[in-house]
């Protein structure tokens, strides 16, 4: 089969490792913070996703290998699992808040034949289980005791390897692996709801309800074969070599739209149920191992796989997870599955530095504004100046406040010398400048320009003149004067 002309998009994010014997089931919790994983020499590892550790191991010795596990989320958000064994035992264990063993034991029941899978309906608060050729439904109580929710399970003399929930847990379906049958029973009343057959053996099945009801089979042959559900109708087949008669996982993932397949030469390999094709070929390990267990779990916007080698001796468990090219926010998973607290940390300080760009580029505007607008912001200041210096100017030239009508402030920016300079032209005489002067002439009337003319000229000029009062400052290197008015009151 053709592979699609892509960028691979699953990552692998860290290797699981602690098992002594083969992997035989895994489960991904709801929230997709934890993983169990069970293998043949009856240990039960709880993990920690995001850091890999472990952090509690159960062992069963006296009721042989773990052949399957799943995940029981309980009312009032607390939360449990269920093991099965090859004995055939079913056990429960509630989790315990603020204790140093995180979940603990509750009951067990005993059902014919080693477990194969079991399933849940957190709906109805019930656990599916099939071992052997028996079916059986148990009701979880409220103290986390097991009842079978019908008194004879189902029996039949082939082995059933799969059971599945459907119709929002009012049904349940059993795959059997010899017989290729697929046989539905509603819960309560119990009853067979319908029976099909199809073409090859069913090694491990399962339900995907995107875009339609699809049921997906590897059938020991040459692959997995895709079926509308509960048709049967054949779709496609994603088709891989075999090389050894064992019963590899599937499972769906990315809503859907990828089909995840075990191998029994050390590769996983995922297809796009849409084309058919393969999207990416997953190198479990570099031995040849038996790759048999496969789980999936949906993020928003993310997928993680988990894969688990079965072979004989050390075995690992691999997590992956899909490679998403848009930012993160904070909290959800990278590209190595962690959450995004370093490119949330990345995104603040890249917010710090654009401020500070942002502060940077508003001074420029700003001093920008000032050189372009400088005529008019001066004519302001000297405004302000003007109303705010009125009363101490007028007592420091020796008038009281109510005598004084006028003080005007010339600042020299080209402004007061210039100013002074038009008053004293090169024809008139200092009795011409105190004549204007008496008749309220302002200097910057006078337009011609007698660049030697001096501040002392200008003080001496109008000091003779009845009521006039000039004052010289120097503030900041450049000339002012005040010249107040005296009212006659």
């Amino acid at each position: 089969m053709k592979r699609e002309d892509q960028q691979q998009s699953i990552v692998k994010d860290r290797t699981l490792a602690g098992h002594k014997s083969g992997i035989q089931c895994v489960a991904i919790s709801p929230d997709g913070s934890k993983l169990l994983s069970g293998d043949d020499d009856a240990w039960l590892f709880l993990w920690d996703v995001k850091t890999g550790e472990i952090i509690q191991k159960l062992s069963t010795p006296f009721h042989g290998a773990i052949g399957a596990v799943v995940w029981a989320p309980r009312e009032r958000d607390s939360m449990a699992f269920v093991i099965g064994c090859a004995d055939g035992s079913i056990h429960l264990y509630q989790e315990q808040l603020n204790t140093r063993v995180p979940f603990q034991f509750v009951s067990v029941v005993e059902s014919p034949g080693p477990i194969e899978d079991l399933a849940y309906d957190q709906a109805h608060q019930r656990v599916a289980s099939v071992g052997g050729g028996a079916l059986q439904v148990w009701k979880i109580s409220d103290v986390g005791s097991l009842t079978p929710v019908k008194e004879d399970p189902v029996h039949k003399s082939v082995v059933a390897k799969n059971v599945t929930f459907i119709d929002d847990g009012a049904s349940v379906v059993a795959f059997y692996l010899e017989s290729h049958e697929i046989s539905c029973y509603t819960v309560e009343p119990w009853d067979l709801k319908w029976s099909k057959i199809v073409p090859t053996r069913i090694g491990h099945a399962c339900i995907c309800f995107a875009d339609g009801a699809f049921l997906f089979i590897t059938n020991l042959l040459d692959g997995v074969d895709q079926y509308r559900f509960p048709s049967m109708e054949k779709v496609q087949s994603f088709t891989h070599p075999i090389s050894m008669n064992l019963p590899l996982q599937v499972a769906t993932a990315a809503r859907g739209q990828w089909v995840v397949s075990g191998g029994d030469s050390g590769f996983v390999r995922v297809y796009s149920r849409r084309t058919g094709q393969i999207l990416q070929v997953l190198d479990h390990c570099d031995k040849a191992q038996a790759v048999q267990v496969v789980a999936t779990h949906e993020f928003e916007d993310k997928t993680l796989i988990v894969t688990g080698s079965s072979s004989e001796g050390e075995s690992d468990l691999q997590v992956w997870f899909e490679r998403v090219d848009p930012p993160h926010l904070p909290g959800a998973f990278t590209d190595s599955g962690r959450t995004n607290d370093a490119n949330f940390l990345t995104t603040a300080k890249a917010i710090v530095i654009y401020a500070f760009l942002a502060v940077f580029l508003m001074q420029l505007i700003m001093i920008g504004s000032i050189y372009l607008f400088w005529p008019e912001i001066k004519t302001i200041i000297e405004a302000l100046l003007r109303k705010s210096t009125t009363a101490s100017d007028a007592s420091s030239i020796g008038l009281a406040p109510t005598q004084v009508s006028d003080i005007h402030f010339s600042v020299n920016t080209r402004g007061f010398q210039q100013e002074a300079a038009n008053v004293f032209q090169q024809d008139k005489t200092p009795q011409d400048i105190e004549e204007q002067v008496r008749f309220g002439v302002r200097p910057s009337a006078i337009t011609s320009s007698v660049p030697t003319f001096t501040l002392s000229d200008y003080v001496a000029a109008t000091s003779s003149i009845e009521g006039i009062h000039t004052i010289p400052l120097v503030e900041n290197r450049e000339l002012v004067h005040v010249s107040a008015v005296e009212q006659q009151i």
